[in-house]
């Protein structure tokens, strides 16, 4: 058993680290800080305001480093950011947030079950 101890804000991708543990040979548990299911779930948030591929990868970087999420691939066009991430450890209001913070407005894709409500509790 190990304890990898790590600076979120510089490391973008949590994935790459457990890729890099596993390719030595070695299996990584998936966190759960609630201990319950350890399931992934996938959600897409518009986000309007980017204008280029600085204004992605801030988003990205940003949303990266919150708990919870493993993956994270936000798109210029359509304007979208979708993730990976274990609802158990962190709430889409945080996804949000996250993006607001970083200058762009975050919001549930026209049609989806929470259209129209931008700060979700959960999914």
């Amino acid at each position: 058993r190990a304890t990898v101890i790590y600076d979120r804000r510089l490391l973008i991708d949590v994935s790459k680290l457990s890729a890099a543990v596993e390719n030595c040979g070695f299996e990584v548990p998936r966190p759960s800080k609630t201990g319950s299911a350890k399931r992934l779930e996938t959600i897409s948030i518009a986000v309007k305001g980017m204008t280029c591929s600085s204004c992605t990868s801030a988003v990205t970087e940003a949303l990266a480093r919150l708990d919870g999420v493993e993956k994270v691939n936000v798109r210029l066009n359509p304007g979208t950011a979708q993730l990976i991430y274990y609802p158990s450890q962190g709430r889409v209001a945080n996804i949000c947030q996250a993006i607001d913070d970083c200058g762009f407005e975050a919001s549930w894709p026209a049609g989806s079950r929470r259209a129209g409500n931008k700060s979700p509790e959960t999914v």
